[in-house]
This record gives C-alpha cells, sequence and structure tokens, in this order.
C-alpha cells in the first residue's frame, strides 16, 4: 500500500510507473475505484487497486449507549445532544487519540460529504484552497467546539490504545475505531458495536480505508497479474470478506456500496495541519470561525 515504510509504492506514483488497471476495474465492485488513492492523477485513469477494506466509525459498549436511553447517533447534532445527556454520568461522552489525530480527516469527510457530495469533499482533502471557505467547513469546527469541554481529561495526549482502554473501562461511551478493533474488542463476545461517523446532515457515510495494490508499468507479467487482481474481486474471496465483515455491526452492503464510501487519501495534502488544528479547537487554543482562516493559511504556505 502506498503508506508501507519504504516508500517503494510512493516513489512508483510520483514518477508515474505504474500500469493502467482499466480492465481490472470492470471486476471490482461498482464504485470501488472511485477515490483519489486508486486514481491519483488528473487523467482519470486508475492505476492502484483497493483491497482489504476496513470499516471506520464510532466503537461503542451496546449495553451502556441502551442503559443510558441513548441510541446511535446520525447527525452532529444527534452526537452533541448525547455529549449532554452525559453530563452527569460516571464517564464522559468521547475521547479521542491527541498524539496521533489523523481520526479527524475521516470523521470530517463523513460529516460533509452527505452535504457537500464526495466531488467536493475530495476537492478539500486535496486542499484545493478555494473549496475552505465553504460554510459546512465552519459548521463542522463550530459542532467541534460544543463537545470541547465534555471529553474525557487529557485526550489531547492520549495513544489509540489508551483511547480503546476508555472504551474497556467504562470510561467513555464513543471512541473512534475501525472493524479491525471492533474485532479484537468482541473476541470474546459480542459487547461493542461500531456505527458510522455522524454527519452534518441527511443521511451518514460510511468510512471506508483500504491497502491498494498496483502493477509497475516494467512488469513483465502484466495480463497475468491483472488476472489475479480480477480474482482477488470474485466471489470466493468476496464472500470471506463478506462472512469475515459479518461479524460487525457495520455489515458488506456500507463497505462496498460505492455512494456510501468515502475514502480520504492516506496522503491527503497538509492532513497533519488540518488534525492539529482540530486538536486545538478541542483544547481551546483556537477558536471555532478561525478554523478554515488558518488551513487556508497553511495551504498558501504549502
Amino acid at each position: 500500500p502506498s503508506y508501507e515504510e519504504t516508500g517503494v509504492t510512493e516513489a512508483l506514483i510520483k514518477d508515474k510507473a505504474l500500469a493502467s488497471l482499466t480492465d481490472v476495474e470492470t471486476a471490482a465492485p461498482s464504485g470501488a475505484f472511485e477515490n483519489n488513492a486508486c486514481k491519483p492523477y488528473e487523467d482519470g485513469i486508475s492505476y492502484l487497486a483497493p483491497l482489504f477494506f476496513e470499516a471506520e466509525g464510532l466503537l461503542y459498549n451496546k449495553e451502556l449507549l441502551s442503559n443510558n436511553g441513548f441510541s446511535v447517533p446520525q447527525t452532529w447534532d444527534d452526537f452533541i445532544k448525547i455529549a449532554e445527556g452525559c453530563k452527569n454520568k460516571k464517564f464522559e461522552f468521547f475521547t479521542y487519540a491527541g498524539a496521533e489525530p489523523d481520526e479527524f480527516v475521516n470523521i470530517f469527510a463523513a460529516a460533509v460529504a452527505p452535504v457537500i457530495g464526495t466531488e467536493e469533499t475530495n476537492k478539500l482533502l486535496d486542499c484545493e484552497e478555494e473549496t475552505w471557505a465553504n460554510e459546512n467547513v465552519k459548521t463542522f469546527a463550530e459542532k467541534i467546539g460544543k463537545i470541547t469541554k465534555l471529553v474525557v481529561s487529557g485526550s489531547s495526549t492520549k495513544s489509540r490504545e489508551e483511547v480503546l482502554d476508555c472504551l474497556k473501562d467504562e470510561k467513555a461511551l464513543f471512541v473512534s475505531g475501525s472493524t479491525e478493533d471492533l474485532e479484537e474488542l468482541n473476541k470474546d463476545g459480542e459487547k461493542y458495536a461500531l456505527c458510522p461517523y455522524p454527519a452534518l446532515s441527511g443521511n451518514t457515510v460510511q468510512t471506508v480505508s483500504f491497502s491498494e495494490m498496483y502493477i509497475p508499468v516494467e512488469a513483465k507479467e502484466q495480463e497475468l497479474a491483472k488476472k489475479f487482481m480480477m480474482f482477488l474481486y470474485g466471489e470466493k474471496v468476496t464472500g470471506l470478506a463478506a462472512e469475515m465483515l459479518g461479524k460487525t455491526s457495520v455489515g458488506t452492503s456500507s463497505v462496498f456500496a460505492a455512494e456510501f464510501a468515502v475514502k480520504s487519501a492516506a496522503n491527503a495534502t497538509l492532513s497533519d495541519e488540518f488534525c492539529g488544528l482540530v486538536v486545538d479547537i478541542f483544547k481551546s487554543n483556537i477558536k471555532a470561525d478561525e478554523f478554515a482562516d488558518k488551513m487556508i493559511e497553511y495551504i498558501k504556505e504549502y
């Protein structure tokens, strides 16, 4: 995948040294290639193929949620209402991994995509300057601002492992996580569940991450490689994936349905700066209405 440590894949992408996968695209689930990770250039051609899909969202303790009269949030207004309902509880409603805050890219994408669409969301993730003046960016920051004092103390320095510990110790009702985290949490039962991140309005979208596979342009057995890729999209393999994902509350339909799958590219420009600003809102270091302006400043400097 593009994020692997050697940097080989990233270098091949940069050098435009990958073979076209247009043939392979026809064998994949509808819309699976419709994202910036698979189409890294502006020519509309796919050069990387998605594999090992993993859904991301909010992990929660099912009994803790229902026993306190809460239901799964669909919108950020729902999320904030739950946060306020937790004020007098023995647990906080949310915590985040402030030491590794890349989760906020997906939280943001899932919030705005139902309102502005996938194409505009991709432009935001690619940091096209004019898109950051969108009113929904400010709205997202304002929603974050409403829960800054309602998260677990010390969230800004927590690791992912510490965040999951807060969930297991019933110190937090919701944390960010994935189907892989859910499988680990439920290895001895079905205590936990995973739901999509809340949207600003409208239907929720299922944020999906995946590894990519590719064929170097100088590969000698390109046609054979394409056949193997197509096999990986066949019934045998996808059936196994469905069986495994069926153990979660997410289900395969939300993972493979293109219109509900938003991929925030791992190499999205200035993602570190973006996530740092979200943490700054939580820490009250900046105000919500400064958020978009500061991102535009980063983009101009970049």
